[in-house]
């Protein structure tokens, strides 16, 4: 079992402490949210109001690629990058974009 442990710098305390079934690839951080994800194509969320809630399971949009996931507001925002070539992996190009809303209605794509 793995830890994610949220950190108050200022006042050098534990405030969070949550346990993963898998070592994450990546964790994003709002004010409302902790996001984390293991692998290519799934993310957990929960509400920071209430870490010791069941987190909520997300598959993550796109294709192919390695995703990077941030928080904006209530949606889920990945990008993947994906190499033009598999033996260069310096150059990267990427899917689109994409926004997934935590509210699960059909996620969207940014306009190139």
């Amino acid at each position: 079992m793995q830890h994610l442990v949220l950190v108050d710098l200022a006042g050098a305390k534990v405030t969070g402490d949550v346990a993963v079934n898998a070592v994450p690839t990546g964790v994003a951080l709002s004010a409302h949210r902790l996001v984390w994800w293991s692998g290519l194509w799934s993310a957990h969320v929960l509400d920071r109001a209430d870490l010791s809630a069941p987190a909520t399971a997300l598959k993550l949009p796109g294709a192919e690629g390695t995703p990077s996931v941030g928080i904006a507001g209530n949606w889920l925002v990945v990008a993947r990058s994906v190499p033009t070539s598999p033996q260069d992996w310096a150059d990267k190009s990427g899917e689109p974009l994409m926004a997934l809303p935590l509210s699960r209605t059909p996620p969207g794509t940014a306009a190139r």
